[in-house]
């Protein structure tokens, strides 16, 4: 369950007053046992997704790649360890992505503004994943929280 290789890569540009600056984060090499996520233990109906009804066995989707969800319990033939259950849960994120604008000193001085920034930004933009419908880090159906915001920056 320890990927093999950790990485991060934080870059960044700028062009007259414009910049941008971008975090990316992964993981290869994580293997995980996923038997918990096709089992609806103690009547979870709140936990079922779009994977259940997709990818899973019915009288309709009798090809399907996973066993039929059930209510299990915990000795259920579901949860049982197997290497049947383990999958790669290699990924890469966009964790942070910061665009903005510095607007220049000579449209401030009138104003007694010595420095104005104006941003937005974003965290946990997207995520390639070997996964399908499965957050690679949550390992569930909910994905990691998106978050956005702005900013103005205003220095006398």
């Amino acid at each position: 369950s320890y990927p093999d290789f950790s990485f991060s890569l934080k870059t960044g540009a700028s062009y007259k007053g414009f910049y941008i600056n971008a975090v990316f984060q992964g993981v290869t090499g994580y293997k995980q046992q996923l038997n918990e996520i096709y089992s609806l233990y103690n009547s979870s109906l709140p936990k079922y997704q779009t994977y259940h009804r997709d990818n899973s066995w019915s009288e309709e989707n009798p090809n399907a790649k996973y066993p039929k969800v059930q209510f299990t319990t915990v000795n259920s033939n579901n949860r049982k360890a197997s290497t049947f259950w383990i999958e790669e849960c290699d990924f890469i994120r966009l964790r942070s992505l910061n665009i903005g604008y510095n607007i220049p000193s000579h449209f401030l001085s009138d104003l007694k503004i010595s420095s104005a920034n104006i941003a937005i930004q974003g965290s946990n933009l997207f995520t390639l994943s070997t996964l399908n419908g499965i957050d690679p880090e949550s390992l569930r159906g909910y994905p990691i929280q998106k978050s956005y915001g702005a900013s103005l920056s205003i220095g006398f």
